[in-house]
């Protein structure tokens, strides 16, 4: 896991939403930026060094990849395609670099 947490997807206000767990109910938790829920129906997710990487359909933009740093609640959009939604797949960590299709 990610900073001694396990990282999946589930229910949170209504949407699906990133979620983090610290092992017990009371320390799992909807992931947050900005004070709001990371929702947008998040798959594929994968840990690069100290950051989760996923993709997500968050905005108008369609489903692309995001970066999310927990040490600082951070969330960037890392990939973008002009011509609408990239739609990646398969998301993957090597070499400190991410690959995806």
């Amino acid at each position: 896991g990610l900073n001694k947490e396990a990282w999946f997807t589930g229910t949170a206000s209504g949407a699906q939403s990133l979620i983090r767990s610290g092992g017990n109910t009371l320390n799992t938790v909807p992931a947050t930026s900005g004070g709001t829920n990371i929702a947008g129906s998040p798959n594929y997710l994968t840990v690069g060094g100290t950051k989760l990487f996923f993709t997500a359909d968050r905005d108008s933009s369609g489903r692309e990849i995001w970066v999310y740093t927990p040490s600082n609640s951070s969330l960037l959009r890392v990939e973008s395609n002009a011509w609408g939604a990239a739609n990646p797949v398969q998301l993957t960590w090597a070499d400190g670099a991410l690959f995806y299709r």
